[in-house]
């Protein structure tokens, strides 16, 4: 359908789990520098794509608990994290965009990811996802 140039609005997201398909896209993108080599490779990865797609409901990503990296390549993508209970009393939503070449890095012991597809023409972001043991950093 990608490729179909009557379907002029679309977004698609997939996760990788498959070890071979997730070694294949870490071909795409670097561990930011800021990361020590003690952070092994991710073990999961998403796609998130769309073009010219536009909507108002998030849509929500379900993520193992560890070190997520979201890495904008291209366009736009905003991002909401939403507070697991019981933290959802005190702590409120936490929105942003990110553009191209930014990269949003949390642990999601705390948040869940919601995001919407961005409203330019061509956008494409990665998320990783890695087992974090914090004992071992």
């Amino acid at each position: 359908m990608i490729s179909d140039s009557s379907v002029k609005k679309w977004f698609v997201h997939w996760q990788n789990c498959d070890i071979h398909a997730v070694k294949v896209l870490r071909r795409f993108y670097q561990k930011p520098y800021f990361l020590p080599n003690t952070i092994s490779p991710a073990h999961f990865n998403w796609v998130f794509m769309s073009s010219d797609y536009s909507s108002r409901n998030y849509k929500k990503i379900e993520l193992d608990f560890g070190l997520i990296m979201l890495i904008q390549l291209r366009g736009n993508t905003s991002v909401r994290l939403v507070p697991y209970r019981p933290c959802n009393d005190s702590c409120s939503h936490l929105s942003a965009t990110l553009h191209q070449g930014e990269i949003l890095v949390l642990k999601n012991f705390l948040w869940t990811l919601e995001y919407l597809p961005g409203h330019g023409l061509d956008n494409i972001a990665i998320l990783t996802e890695t087992a974090w043991d914090q004992s071992s950093v």
